[in-house]
């Protein structure tokens, strides 16, 4: 699917029939959660911190990230955005109509390894260099975004990916 979209120019419309074909888009929501689930037990002493419940690690992925069907909450999003390095903004809509807007970052300087040691990795969106060898979305937005190219609206129990207009 990602070739389908980055290199072979797959259109908007496209990608909008596949992800709302329930077939199709729930593969992706499964790797999605396999993926925050490998990124948090990979950076298990940043994580560790906000699971609460007197849950280990592996036993938060495996009841509340992993199976289907379970709510995300702002400890998914936050591990995705960074497993992927790409910023998330969540708006939620409030009962007043009222939208707030959560932020996750792409990169935190915070991350600890699983020893609980600030890992030796130095992801700075500034400095880091990034190969412009075949002119992707990733590789475009990394050189030149000025906000983030992912915003999610949360409604209780399900996000909606929204999308600006053109």
């Amino acid at each position: 699917m990602v070739d389908r979209f980055t290199v072979d120019g797959g259109t908007l419309e496209e990608l909008e029939e596949v992800f709302n074909d329930q077939a199709y888009s729930d593969y992706y929501v499964v790797f999605l959660r396999l993926l925050v689930s490998a990124y948090i037990q990979k950076k298990a002493g940043y994580f560790v911190n906000f699971i609460d419940e007197g849950k280990t690690i592996n036993q938060f992925c495996e009841t509340e990230v992993e199976p289907m069907a379970r709510e995300s909450d702002n400890i998914h999003v936050a591990a995705l955005a960074l497993a992927v390095e790409l910023p998330i903004y969540v708006e939620n809509c409030q009962q007043s109509g009222e939208l707030n807007r959560i932020e996750f970052p792409a990169y935190s300087d915070l991350i600890l390894d699983n020893a609980g040691e600030t890992s030796s990795d130095n992801h700075d969106i500034h400095s880091e260099q990034v190969s412009n060898e075949n002119d992707s979305f990733i590789n475009n937005y990394k050189q030149n975004s000025s906000s983030p190219p992912v915003t999610l609206l949360y409604r209780p129990g399900h996000y909606d990916i929204l999308y600006p207009n053109s």
